[in-house]
């Protein structure tokens, strides 16, 4: 999934673009300065070789900005949703409340891309029938994590104990002054 992730990063870290096509096969480590301050940031690769770093990744987060692609969510909404169940009942995380900014890029595509409570919702959804699957015990595993919010009730980000924000950005046409704003109340 071709979100952004590592645009964003470059854009972030040294104002670059690297033409907008930057795919990631390792995780890159980087420093930003926002707002005057510097911020340590990680890019890790959505691949699912790189997924175990999760753990130690989270523990030492000041804020999480995962990256979503606004144009192409509708049939790629199953993966996104995977990687954020991943994170979002990994129990550092939950035990933390580390913020969390889904930052819906290629918003700069106006007439492609969908807006945040479009994809909110579809997250939203999403999430829910993959909470049901696997508390139920059918999916691949049951769920080992942390519960992902109230079993009763519909999911929502906002019944997570964590603060979840959904921003449009552009990391090719460097709109990311949400983005930077989030990383900066991370500090």
């Amino acid at each position: 999934m071709n979100a952004g992730k590592s645009t964003m990063y470059y854009q972030l870290v040294d104002g670059s673009q690297h033409n907008g096509l930057v795919a990631s096969m390792e995780q890159n480590t980087g420093v930003a300065s926002v707002n005057g301050r510097q911020a340590r940031l990680l890019d890790i690769p959505g691949h699912h070789s790189f997924r175990h770093k999760l753990e130690s990744s989270v523990k030492d987060a000041a804020g999480i900005v995962f990256v979503i692609d606004a144009v192409e969510i509708t049939p790629h909404k199953v993966e996104a949703a995977e990687m954020l169940y991943e994170l979002l009942t990994n129990s550092s995380f939950a035990k933390s409340r580390t913020p969390l900014l889904l930052a819906c890029n290629k918003a700069d595509l106006e007439e492609e891309a969908h807006s945040t409570e479009f994809i909110r919702k579809t997250l939203e959804r999403q999430l829910d029938a993959m909470r049901k699957t696997k508390t139920a015990g059918i999916g691949k595993e049951a769920s080992a994590g942390v519960a992902l919010g109230a079993a009763d009730k519909p999911f929502s980000f906002a019944g997570l104990r964590s603060k979840v924000a959904l921003v449009e950005c552009s990391a090719k046409a460097g709109q990311l002054d949400d983005v930077r704003a989030f990383i900066a109340g991370c500090l």
